[in-house]
């Protein structure tokens, strides 16, 4: 289990149910793989119909992906903590200013 975002994130107990679908959140996080004894992860994210996968991360390490939108900054994850089936962290999304022209 991912423990981040757990609102949004498929298996979570507390997942808004089927009928109602999230138009802020656009993409998905698995958790592939955790390495306790060195502090390693490997996630994959699914963003804009695309799967992209991040090998062997550490906690505390930002790991950045772009989401097609009106803002041309990357989401940031940053896991905190690695357990043997789960690793738990932030979501930074990025504020969307538009300028005015």
């Amino acid at each position: 289990m991912f423990g981040l975002l757990t609102d949004c994130l498929p298996g979570s107990p507390s997942r808004p149910r089927p009928g109602k679908v999230n138009e802020e959140l656009s993409q998905e996080l698995a958790l592939k793989k955790s390495d306790t004894k060195r502090n390693r992860f490997t996630v994959e994210v699914m963003a804009d119909d695309k799967r992209i996968e991040k090998k062997d991360k550490t906690a505390n390490e930002p790991v950045q992906f772009y989401v097609a939108s009106k803002a041309r900054q990357p989401y940031e994850i940053v896991v905190n903590q690695i357990a043997k089936d789960s690793v738990s962290g932030y979501l930074a999304k990025p504020k969307v200013t538009v300028a005015s022209g």
